[in-house]
């Protein structure tokens, strides 16, 4: 889910929509995947979709971060080249907030 052109297919996917007053969302795994929330957030996703298991973990994600800290997390990644290299940063960035690995 991190690698940069996924990424970067999302970004455009957002701001197109969001251009038409279209709000976007997101159905299945990513959406649930608790390391990607803050940055799905950053990057301008309007509704999670997940299976029930995964909900209060992203629910406390979603409550605890500011737009602006999403959104900062969010323009770093883009800047990125690789998956490894996002996933690391995101990891650390997740762990030093949440506690998750």
């Amino acid at each position: 889910p991190f690698h940069p052109g996924v990424l970067r297919l999302l970004k455009i996917v957002i701001d197109s929509a969001h251009s038409a007053s279209i709000p976007v969302g997101m159905c299945g795994e990513m959406a649930g995947y608790p390391l990607a929330t803050v940055l799905l957030l950053g990057l301008g996703l309007d509704i999670f979709s997940m299976s029930a298991f995964t909900i209060p973990e992203v629910k406390k994600i979603i409550r605890s971060v500011s737009m602006s800290e999403a959104e900062e997390l969010a323009g770093i990644v883009m800047e990125m080249k690789s998956a490894t290299e996002i996933d690391s940063l995101v990891r650390k960035w997740m762990n030093e907030r949440f506690d998750l690995i």
